[in-house]
């Protein structure tokens, strides 16, 4: 436990382990949401599919939680109860899944977070033009990712 704990901590790594990481093709692959999500825009209606916005997740995430709910088919009276039964820390609370821990938001260097976008920015156009297709009115910034 403690030393997944350790890998999963920014800090714990230099920039270059990230690095190698992003260049891999393994994580090239895992990282083209746009060809994924073409992929399942082929077999499914576009109803049937729904693509949040990480910003909406973190400004509004009471109504993100409600649009979800309704998105898989529970009633609108009944996922309104349901949201509005939840504390705010049930909705804003951030949890490691890997370490089963909480924590607040740990920001990436900014000496990784520049060289992250140059290599994520083909993937972040791929995918903006995916939502443009799709009818979305948001975007990611090609700039950051």
């Amino acid at each position: 436990q403690r030393r997944l704990q350790q890998q999963s901590s920014p800090s714990s790594q230099p920039d270059s382990y990230y690095l190698d990481r992003l260049r891999s093709e393994t994580h090239s692959s895992r990282s083209d949401y746009a060809t994924h999500l073409g992929n399942w825009f082929t077999h499914y209606p576009c109803e049937n599919i729904l693509i949040v916005d990480y910003r909406d997740i973190e400004n509004n995430p009471r109504d993100v939680l409600l649009k979800i709910v309704m998105h898989i088919g529970v009633e609108e009276k009944e996922a309104k109860a349901y949201v509005e039964k939840l504390t705010d820390e049930d909705v804003t609370q951030r949890v490691n899944a890997a370490t089963n821990t909480t924590s607040d938001n740990v920001g990436i260097r900014p000496s990784l977070r520049k060289q992250m976008e140059y290599l994520l920015r083909p993937h972040a156009a791929k995918f903006n033009l995916l939502l443009k297709e799709q009818g979305y009115s948001w975007k990611l910034n090609e700039d950051t990712g």
